[in-house]
């Protein structure tokens, strides 16, 4: 997985949003009473997306991610003061920072699923190092439960829209290329011993193929985060609905509120 790096830095202006996904936003909610008064370390923010809403409403805001060209964009987009700044830095090395910290960590899109296991397990490790006993930890990763049901080879292609057609057949045949690829990519592939894994590595067509990606159970995540030194408050799917990881199939992606054991 060395290689996601090389690619983000290729696609940095494929990323152009800066709105909050219904599961940031149900978190900026609830939080709504605190953010003045936190302290906050924003990972793997990419062009900006979260900075452009929580550098505005923190007491202080630190944002980080290990690819220079997006840090380069922060820098230029969102800019630095006082009391927002933003690190070229690694995860899986938070050692400039202070233990304890910060009040509310950020790992948004997935971004923890970019490196491999063992890395995986080093940035939850330093995050719980840096994070508050009484802060939160708010993440997301994709779920192996996506694998293979709702997985891109059962890409739906769109129904013809006569209003505009040539949008549509644009977005047909790129669906229907990358269906084609990942089908073959994973012709050969034991379907049911990646099912029984706690975790696997898989391509799924993101920025050309180029990248490959985390997936994790839902219940193996819990244990992950519990090895670390984390219990979970709450968890979000896909729709931003609450759900319980150790009794449910979850598709897609999760987003896990955490906090220290204990606290």
């Amino acid at each position: 997985m060395d290689n996601n790096l090389t690619v983000y830095n290729e696609y940095v202006d494929d990323y152009t949003s800066y709105e909050l996904v219904p599961q940031e936003k149900s978190i900026l909610a609830e939080f709504k009473e605190c953010w003045n008064k936190t302290t906050m370390l924003d990972i793997g923010v990419g062009t900006g997306r979260t900075s452009y809403t929580f550098s505005a409403i923190v007491k202080d805001y630190t944002g980080i991610d290990y690819s220079p060209k997006m840090i380069e964009t922060c820098k230029a987009v969102i800019g630095e003061g006082e009391s927002v700044r933003f690190d070229l830095q690694d995860a899986t090395d938070l050692s400039q920072y202070q233990d304890k910290q910060f009040d509310f960590i950020l790992f948004s899109m997935n971004g923890i699923c970019s490196v491999g296991h063992d890395d995986r397990v080093k940035i939850l490790s330093e995050v719980c190092k840096v994070m508050d006993d009484d802060g939160f930890f708010f993440f997301s990763t994709h779920s192996l439960d996506t694998f293979p049901d709702h997985f891109p080879f059962n890409i739906q292609l769109p129904a013809f829209d006569k209003i505009k057609p040539l949008h549509w057949a644009y977005q047909w045949w790129k669906l229907f290329l990358r269906k084609r690829r990942i089908k073959k990519l994973y012709k050969d592939t034991d379907v049911k011993e990646i099912c029984n894994k706690p975790w696997a590595i898989l391509a799924t067509g993101d920025h050309d193929f180029k990248i490959q990606i985390y997936h994790i159970k839902p219940e193996y995540q819990v244990k992950q985060l519990e090895d670390a030194g984390f219990e979970v408050v709450s968890v979000y799917d896909e729709k931003a609905k609450l759900r319980d990881p150790l009794k449910e199939k979850i598709n897609e992606y999760m987003y896990f509120l955490c906090k220290k054991k204990g606290r």
